[in-house]
């Protein structure tokens, strides 16, 4: 599992962008700080919901 899917698993929903931002620098974890960054701002129910926000921000994604 990756740094930033614990953290994913982890994480208290609901969830703001900001919230997801905030833990991800707290752990150090530039890569999901990054990604979060280009989340659009609202709240995440879950785990889930942010993988599926991230979507179209993966590399090679079409």
């Amino acid at each position: 599992m990756s740094e930033m899917d614990s953290l994913l698993v982890e994480m208290e929903y609901p969830a703001t962008r900001d919230d997801l931002l905030r833990e991800a620098r707290r752990r150090g974890c530039a890569e999901a700080a990054q990604r979060f960054g280009a989340l659009p701002d609202r709240s995440f129910q879950g785990a889930t919901d942010v993988h599926e926000a991230l979507q179209p921000f993966r590399p090679g994604a079409r």
